[in-house]
């Protein structure tokens, strides 16, 4: 859920932008086995996650977790775990829902976007793991 009118302004404000997308960023899962080394772990932002782990779990029939929000933020700093792709997107709202409407580069009203191509899922899992693993 969003704000639509907000997004609509960000959105054609023409800044550069970087999204990343749910059917990406919902592939990098923090697993039970994860879970397990995490909790090994002396480091108190380590047991932050377990804790967090295990409440959004109390919730849920799976025994998994989507690294959604985390994976995203790594397009901040690192092309390594997500491979973007520059595509254009006009903007509809309709009924208070912001739609991007995939668009071509010549479209006046088409605004540039960087989106994801291809994720590695257990290469972001991995990395999340030994860094706080090892930041004792």
């Amino acid at each position: 859920q969003c704000d639509p009118a907000a997004a609509e302004i960000v959105f054609k404000s023409r800044i550069p932008l970087k999204l990343g997308t749910r059917h990406f960023v919902n592939q990098p899962w923090l697993t039970q086995a994860d879970r397990e080394k995490l909790n090994s772990s002396s480091n108190p932002e380590a047991r932050i996650l377990v804790d967090l782990f295990d409440e959004f779990l109390s919730y849920k029939t799976r025994t998994h977790s989507p690294m959604y929000d985390p994976v995203t933020l790594s397009l901040v700093f690192t092309d390594q775990f997500i491979q973007t792709e520059l595509r254009y997107f006009t903007i509809q709202i309709h009924n208070e829902i912001l739609h991007m409407v995939p668009s071509e580069a010549n479209d006046p009203s088409a605004l540039p976007i960087i989106v994801p191509k291809q994720v590695k899922p257990r290469a972001f899992i991995d990395y999340l793991i030994e860094l706080l693993m090892n930041n004792n």
